[in-house]
């Protein structure tokens, strides 16, 4: 009895040996998938972002810049494609990018969807007067004029977004 006792103490070991090795690969696997996908969005972004960081002039701005602006580059692809923006900008790197024009009515939709916050049926807007804040992909997707008019204002929404983890 005692033997069978043994043999199934050792059973058990190494069966939550293997599920700990499963597991281990398990999380492994998850990191990884996250990671390209983060390297995938940022290259969609900044399709030179690989040989930029590589290089040894972004290691040196980089290390030179604040602790928000390197947990920026941490948090989401958006974050870290802002970051290539702003080296870019200080390098002079930015080339500008022909958009494609909008119709009117592609105009005026986009106006309203910028203009006020999605509203859930039976609620009433919130924004009292005040401008609704501005999500990254709106921040991202700004034209460098009106960014550079707007950074300190645009930066204190990052830094909100950096202190609330994540939520605007």
């Amino acid at each position: 009895m005692f033997n069978k006792l043994d043999e199934s103490e050792q059973l058990n070991r190494k069966l939550e040996q293997r599920l700990a090795a499963i597991e281990k690969a398990r999380q492994e696997q998850e990191a990884d998938q996250a990671r390209q996908a983060f390297w995938s969005k940022l290259r969609s972004l900044h399709p030179d972002v690989e040989q930029i960081s590589a290089s040894e002039d972004f290691k040196g701005w980089f290390v030179r810049q604040t602790a928000d602006v390197k947990e920026l580059s941490r948090v989401s692809p958006l974050g870290a494609a802002q970051v290539m923006s702003l080296y870019k900008e200080a390098a002079g790197l930015n080339k500008p990018v022909a958009k494609p024009a909008l119709d009117p009515a592609q105009k005026m939709q986009q106006a309203k969807q910028m203009s006020e916050p999605p509203v859930r049926s039976r609620s009433t807007p919130t924004t009292q007067g005040r401008q609704p804040a501005m999500t990254l992909e709106q921040i991202a997707a700004m034209p460098q004029k009106e960014f550079d008019a707007n950074e300190e204002k645009l930066d204190e929404v990052l830094a909100q977004w950096i202190k609330q983890e994540g939520r605007l």
